[in-house]
């Protein structure tokens, strides 16, 4: 997932043996930081179904949530502006991992450009951890790793299998530093 993609409908952005499955793009007239485009592999899509999607936008503020099943394992990325209220976000992430678990996939992770700032404790910081633990998920990032330029660790990423990897990667393209994770491919 890439989030703050600046992307505007007419852009094109194809990645070798990748197909774009989710794009929002920016609405305004004018180029801002906004836009997420998710890729999978092509050998991978027949194995990949969105089960949620839901965008929210309103003036300055917006979030995107994408969850996506691929053998028997749920992904979720996530997008929230900084200005975007955590407790609105909250609310359609539950929604997303109750329709995981009402399909029977326990295996969620759940990834993404939060912009809340790990380990500053606030409300959203402990809104978050909270919400995190109530679904069962755990960090499963570096915590003494930063995932931005500016020293801080925004780009999250939480999961109920607290074995599966994360790593961050520098980036000199980009403020955020490129998350992932590993799947099963069982």
């Amino acid at each position: 997932m890439l989030a703050e993609t600046w992307s505007k409908p007419e852009d094109k952005y194809d990645i070798n043996n990748f197909t774009i499955i989710s794009r929002t793009d920016c609405k305004s007239p004018k180029r801002k930081a906004f836009g997420t485009l998710i890729y999978a592999k092509n050998y991978l899509l027949p194995h990949v179904k969105i089960l949620f999607q839901n965008e929210s936008i309103s003036g300055t503020t917006h979030f995107t949530i994408v969850a996506l099943t691929i053998f028997n394992q749920t992904v979720m990325m996530v997008y929230k502006s900084p200005k975007a209220a955590w407790d609105s976000v909250k609310q359609q992430l539950q929604q997303a991992i109750t329709m995981s678990l009402q399909n029977q996939i326990y295996d969620i992770s759940i990834m993404g450009d939060f912009n809340i700032k790990y380990q500053v404790s606030d409300h959203d910081f402990n809104s978050l951890t909270n919400f995190m633990k109530g679904n069962n998920c755990f960090m499963i990032l570096d915590t003494t790793k930063v995932s931005t330029d500016h020293n801080s660790l925004i780009d999250l990423c939480f999961s109920t299998n607290e074995m599966r990897n994360a790593h961050i990667f520098e980036s000199a393209i980009s403020d955020h530093k490129p998350i992932w994770i590993e799947l099963s491919m069982l």
